[in-house]
């Protein structure tokens, strides 16, 4: 078995629009096999943003056009194996999602379940949300 370096790099702003194209090129270099892409944040509505930026709302995606394929090209021809996606942290996206699972008594059928969804089928890269 080949021993490998793990090495796992934590990206909030660099990896996000409209700073990763900027970027692309250093972080596909820099060495790293995994990159965390973060705060994805939950509004009250169950809308899903990020550093700020509305990403999916109402069930459609919204964001930067050319983010998804930015964030994919990460993984092409570059060290990068994995990409993480995570949600909350400094924010209120925790309290949020249990304001809409206390509201509904379930996430079936709410606005947040529809933008995960979408989320979901936008961002096929993700290895690990």
């Amino acid at each position: 078995m080949k021993n490998e370096l793990i090495i796992a790099a934590y990206a909030e702003g660099a990896a996000c629009p409209p700073n990763l194209a900027s970027n692309l090129s250093a972080i596909k270099s820099a060495g790293w096999t995994n990159l965390m892409v973060s705060l994805f944040q939950v509004s009250v509505s169950g809308d899903i943003s990020i550093n700020g930026m509305n990403l999916i709302s109402k069930g459609k995606y919204i964001g930067d056009t050319a983010w998804p394929n930015q964030l994919t090209e990460l993984k092409s021809g570059g060290t990068i194996k994995t990409l993480l996606a995570t949600f909350g942290g400094w924010d209120s996206a925790f309290a949020n999602i249990q304001e809409i699972y206390n509201a509904n008594n379930t996430f079936e059928g709410t606005q947040l379940e529809q933008n995960c969804k979408v989320f979901r089928a936008t961002f096929p890269m993700f290895d690990l949300i």
